[in-house]
């Protein structure tokens, strides 16, 4: 009798499991568009942000150039190039535009460069280490710290570099399970993730864990909340868990170690936040989650087309229409590119 009313609980469960999995509706995303056309310079995957106007801005992390480009793929101008003086970049690995200003933050080897819309030297900001990502905006840059020994998550600092105060705590990690992983890695691999914000609240993504975490400037938790509602997430989450918290990070047997992550980027546009969701985690294609920045509920999956390997993402409104600029390798040729992916059927 036991055994029957187990089973029939279990049935309802995984019945009423597979409806929430079914409230959340999907689009079929296209590409529609991809550059440069005329010549490849892109040598890695080009790191990406957009400005208020629809402009796109790419970073080659191996050419130390940053691209911008007008909404219809058209090269307006490069900056940069390799070297320490004022102006050039050392491998620029991350990239932030302050959408109301115009001003272009890069974080490279140097610390993080600003520039003017136009692509003139700013200043430059040498006091950051240890930054695992940024986000520049409302006259702050809020930075992600991935250093051991450092509890706050995120430093907020002035356009000075002037540290004006910490926010949230990181995963607390007892780093002797992970004994062959250097603390400092390992840091790095677990607190990945972006750090986002309206000018009201903060919003951190685990790329790890696939959850969010939101703040207000007086370090107040506003809402903490483990992403479900897509079929593999919660397996991937707890499997991660479990190897950090319980069994340790491990080498891989060439002496690897494996960058695991449930989300590989994300960006904030109004009302929504948008997770690029890698595809194993469904058994399937990659997809946009788009998450309610009030509720941290999903309430739409995008689904990219078949064979297509994003590595990071943008919104964009095209024609008052929601677009996503995203960088990917174009499995034909190699190629890294930037593309636009526009909603089936939309106009």
């Amino acid at each position: 009798m036991k055994k029957t009313l187990f089973l029939q609980i279990l049935v309802i469960w995984l019945f009423l499991g597979v409806l929430a999995l079914e409230k959340i509706p999907q689009a079929e995303l296209k590409l529609v568009s991809s550059f440069p056309s005329q010549e490849i310079f892109f040598r890695s995957f080009p790191i990406i942000d957009v400005d208020n106007d629809g402009c796109i801005y790419a970073v080659d992390n191996r050419e130390h150039f940053v691209f911008k480009f007008n909404k219809d793929g058209d090269l307006l101008f490069k900056f940069g190039g390799l070297g320490q003086r004022p102006g050039e970049l050392q491998w620029p690995s991350k990239i932030s535009v302050d959408q109301k200003t115009g001003e272009i933050m890069i974080k490279d080897n140097n610390g993080i460069e600003v520039f003017d819309a136009k692509g003139n030297f700013v200043r430059r900001i040498r006091t950051f280490t240890g930054i695992n990502n940024f986000y520049a905006g409302s006259s702050k840059i809020l930075a992600l710290v991935t250093i051991p020994g450092e509890k706050s998550l995120v430093n907020v600092y002035d356009y000075h570099g002037n540290l004006v105060q910490s926010i949230g705590q990181k995963y607390n990690l007892e780093y002797s399970l992970s004994k062959e992983i250097s603390p400092y890695l390992l840091d790095q691999i677990v607190n990945a993730g972006s750090v986002l914000s309206d000018g009201e609240l903060i919003y951190y993504v685990s790329y790890l864990f696939g959850e969010i975490k939101t703040f207000d400037f007086s370090d107040r938790v506003i809402l903490e909340k483990k992403l479900t509602g897509v079929n593999g997430l919660e397996k991937y989450r707890e499997r991660y868990r479990e190897m950090i918290f319980k069994y340790g990070l491990k080498k891989n047997k060439d002496g690897t170690v494996t960058n695991w992550r449930i989300i590989n980027d994300a960006c904030l546009d109004g009302d929504y936040l948008y997770l690029l969701m890698l595809g194993y985690v469904t058994g399937g294609r990659y997809e946009i989650l788009a998450v309610d920045k009030k509720s941290l509920e999903i309430k739409k999956r995008f689904v990219l087309p078949k064979g297509f390997v994003p590595e990071f993402i943008r919104s964009v409104r095209l024609n008052n229409k929601l677009n996503f600029v995203v960088s990917f390798q174009e499995e034909s040729t190699g190629y890294y590119l930037i593309g636009i992916l526009k909603e089936e059927g939309k106009r």
